[in-house]
C-alpha cells in the first residue's frame, strides 16, 4: 500500500492528519471542494460526518495492511 494513495479518501485522511483541517472544513470549504473536484473527485461528502466516515474507513485499511505486514 502506498501511503501518497491518490484517491479521496486518503486525500481527505492527509488533510485532515497532516494538515490539521476539520472535517467540518474539508466538507464544507468552497475552495477545498473546487480543489478536490478539479483534481478528478467527484463525490466530494457535503457533510463533517461523511468526510469523517471516509476517514475513518480509510484508516481501518491502512491499519489492516500494516497488520497483515507485521
Amino acid at each position: 500500500m502506498n501511503t501518497e494513495e491518490d484517491t479521496l479518501a486518503a486525500t481527505l485522511a492527509r488533510m485532515t492528519a497532516r494538515d490539521g483541517l476539520s472535517f467540518r472544513v474539508c466538507a464544507t470549504s468552497p475552495d477545498i471542494r473546487k480543489g478536490l473536484h478539479a483534481r478528478g473527485f467527484g463525490d466530494v461528502p457535503t457533510s463533517a460526518d461523511s468526510v469523517r466516515q471516509r476517514v475513518i474507513n480509510y484508516a481501518q485499511k491502512v491499519r489492516s495492511f500494516v497488520m497483515a505486514e507485521l
